[in-house]
């Protein structure tokens, strides 16, 4: 099966018959409960209603839709017992988004695990389904971003006014801007909305991470709950962490992993702190449109005599550590142990005039096919990297433990896994990573960033932008007190024990208290993003 055209990532049998179970309990006092799995695959969650004798008892029928012939015959295995069972079951070769049951049937439970396909693996069939289900919602074709979306709004007009929705999802919908109308519908269509973490991962071959969705349409309890699910033997349980009134909407889900307390101290001290696009301007980093072809390592310079047209430039953040400044020296290092490093730049070569070595090289990238690529073909001389330039700050894109701002000393060259930063008139890059590195900021960063997949943090160009912090002339004597503590190989916690009591105690008179409350949120949030855990090394 090929994953990307398919989205398909099988759920644990153990997982759908937790799932399977918590939902029916909502229907304890129901009778003639229909069920809706949209993207039943090989039939995981009909099997799981088996397992759960006392909730079947309420169970009348299930409808299981799934597009592959193949997998829905493993399915169908499951008619006799269903029926034995006196549930009647249905099974519909089709593809979700344009199934219609007979007389606009209802459910009191739609359950699964809906496919998670990219916009640009969807069929323009798929596209345009797509298209027309979020519309009758008012919602903007530009969320069409992946498919998970389409089930998931029109699984909300599939169901009855009691009814529940109960998705696995990637964790991304809690945070990404593209998913920001839908957790506003959610938001309005149900009552008691329960979103919950697992604290292992649960698809292990993929990078995905996920949580589950648990929508009640109508409740008493109006409130947003996130738990914390731990497998146990041959089931999970739920350790609930937060519960919230839905009396306010968040743009970014994650804060509801914060206590409401937690959340007005937060902002409340916000107030008095700076945006970084107030400080200084940011923007992508070099696109080279092959990095394997322009970012060569010190021995391909010399065996293909490109001396004269190469730069120094940072492929990957890894390639520096312990640092909070890029220096000459850092460069050796990495240009010593043979990383691609040197940046080659033909921008000054005329092409009636070409060296015989350089025409060599290109013949080379041809031969490659790099010409063809897309960021190369639409050059007028694909082999001219546009764009270089170097900044006095640099901030990587995505991190692990903690997102890193550095100083650019020696005026190294960055590709796009970072954004050149370049400071406004009398502000002083050295301030600004100073001032970054807390943990009110760190923090913000997690709650306004993305988990984009294996507990790996990306924050946007607007998200950086918008990001705040404690900011003020702290003076070059702490600048390198920070870097000393840093290139000690001093752990980040410890940095950020000095950081936080020079910066946000004394400088910025915030309780110790307050202080400790911050660690304590950011920690839960990243034992909620990092697969192994808070202790993971970086």
């Amino acid at each position: 099966m090929n994953i990307k055209s398919e989205g398909s990532f099988y759920t644990p049998t153990v997982l759908a018959n937790f799932l399977m179970s918590e939902s029916l309990s909502f229907f304890h006092d129901t009778e003639g409960i229909s069920i809706l799995e949209p993207s039943c695959g090989d039939g995981v969650f009909l099997a799981a209603l088996l397992e759960d004798k006392k909730g079947a008892k309420n169970v009348n029928s299930i409808y299981a839709v799934e597009k592959n012939m193949k997998e829905l015959k493993k399915a169908k295995t499951t008619r006799k017992e269903l029926i034995d069972n006196g549930i009647i079951p249905s099974y519909f070769v089709a593809d979700f988004l344009n199934f219609k049951p007979k007389g606009s049937t209802k459910f009191e439970l739609i359950i699964g695990n809906p496919p998670y396909i990219h916009k640009k693996h969807l069929s323009s069939e798929q596209i345009e389904q797509s298209k027309e289900i979020l519309e009758l919602k008012g919602i903007k074709n530009t969320s069409i971003s992946n498919i998970w979306i389409s089930f998931v709004v029109k699984a909300i007009d599939m169901l009855k006014d009691n009814g529940v929705l109960c998705y696995i999802l990637p964790s991304e919908m809690l945070q990404v801007k593209y998913a920001k109308e839908i957790r506003r519908l959610l938001f309005c269509e149900f009552d008691e909305i329960t979103f919950l973490t697992f604290s292992e991962k649960i698809f292990t071959d993929i990078e995905q991470d996920v949580i589950v969705l648990i929508c009640k349409r109508k409740s008493e309890n109006k409130v947003i709950k996130h738990g914390s699910l731990t497998r146990e033997r041959d089931s999970f349980k739920i350790e609930y962490r937060t519960i919230s009134p839905k009396s306010y909407f968040q743009d970014k889900w994650l804060w509801y992993l914060l206590k409401q307390e937690e959340v007005a101290s937060i902002k409340k001290i916000l107030d008095q702190f700076t945006k970084i696009n107030d400080l200084c301007e940011s923007g992508a980093g070099i696109v080279t449109g092959n990095n394997d072809y322009f970012i060569v390592s010190k021995s391909s310079i010399k065996k293909y005599g490109l001396q004269k047209y190469c730069k120094p430039i940072l492929k990957k953040s890894f390639f520096i550590k312990d640092t909070i400044i890029i220096r000459e020296n850092e460069f050796r290092k990495i240009s010593d142990k043979e990383l691609p490093c040197y940046l080659i730049d033909l921008n000054r070569i005329k092409s009636n005039r070409m060296p015989k070595r350089i025409k060599e090289y290109i013949a080379k990238g041809e031969l490659e096919d790099v010409h063809k690529g897309y960021k190369c073909n639409i050059r007028p001389e694909w082999y001219k990297v546009p764009s270089i330039w170097s900044s006095e700050g640099v901030f990587f894109k995505r991190s692990h433990l903690y997102p890193k701002i550095l100083y650019n000393e020696c005026g190294a060259f960055i590709t796009d896994t970072g954004y050149r930063i370049k400071m406004k008139e009398s502000v002083s890059i050295k301030n600004l990573v100073f001032c970054f590195y807390n943990s009110l900021t760190l923090l913000l960063a997690e709650l306004n960033g993305r988990n984009y997949g294996g507990g790996v943090l990306e924050v946007t160009p607007k998200e950086f932008q918008n990001l705040r912090l404690p900011f003020y002339d702290a003076g070059e004597i702490l600048f390198e007190q920070l870097q000393q503590r840093f290139s000690s190989g001093v752990p980040i916690e410890d940095i950020l024990d000095f950081t936080d009591r020079v910066i946000l105690h004394q400088q910025f008179d915030i309780s110790m208290e307050t202080i400790q409350m911050i660690k304590n949120v950011r920690k839960t949030l990243l034992i909620n993003r990092l697969p192994n855990g808070y202790n993971s090394p970086e």
